[in-house]
C-alpha cells in the first residue's frame, strides 16, 4: 500500500536531489523529511504547501495518490512568470547536468541567442 511517506521518498528521487537539500530547501530539517518517510509523522499543511511552492509537487498526489506528482500552475505562454511543461522539463535536465555541459548547454543557448538578434 502506497503512504505519503512513499511517495514523498519517490518524490525526492525523481527530483534528484538529496533528503537534506529538500529538507533544507522547504525550510524543515532533514529528521522531520525522515520521520515523514518512514511514517513516524505526516507532513503539516505548511510542510505541502512548502513542497508546492518550492517544487511544485502535487498536494493531491502526495496525500491521496491521485494525479500527477508535478503540477504545473500554468502553462500559459503568455504569462512569463510561470514555466510552460516544456520548460519546466528542461530545467530539471539542466539541473542535473554537471558544470562543464551547463557551460556547453549555456554556450550553445547563447549563441542562438545572439543569432536571433542579429536577424
Amino acid at each position: 500500500m502506497d503512504t505519503i511517506g512513499i511517495r514523498l521518498e519517490t518524490a525526492i528521487k525523481k527530483l534528484k536531489i538529496t533528503k537534506k537539500e529538500f529538507a533544507n530547501s522547504i525550510d524543515y530539517s532533514p529528521g522531520n523529511v525522515t520521520d515523514w518517510i518512514k511514517g513516524r509523522y505526516k507532513p503539516s499543511a505548511k510542510a505541502l504547501i512548502n513542497m508546492e511552492n518550492v517544487y511544485n509537487l502535487s498536494q493531491k498526489w502526495l496525500i491521496y495518490g491521485e494525479g500527477d506528482i508535478f503540477i504545473i500552475k500554468n502553462t500559459s505562454p503568455s504569462n512569463n512568470d510561470e514555466l510552460t511543461k516544456d520548460e519546466f522539463n528542461l530545467l530539471n535536465d539542466y539541473r542535473n547536468l554537471d558544470d562543464y555541459q551547463r557551460g556547453k548547454v549555456r554556450g550553445y543557448i547563447d549563441g542562438l541567442v545572439d543569432k536571433s538578434v542579429c536577424k
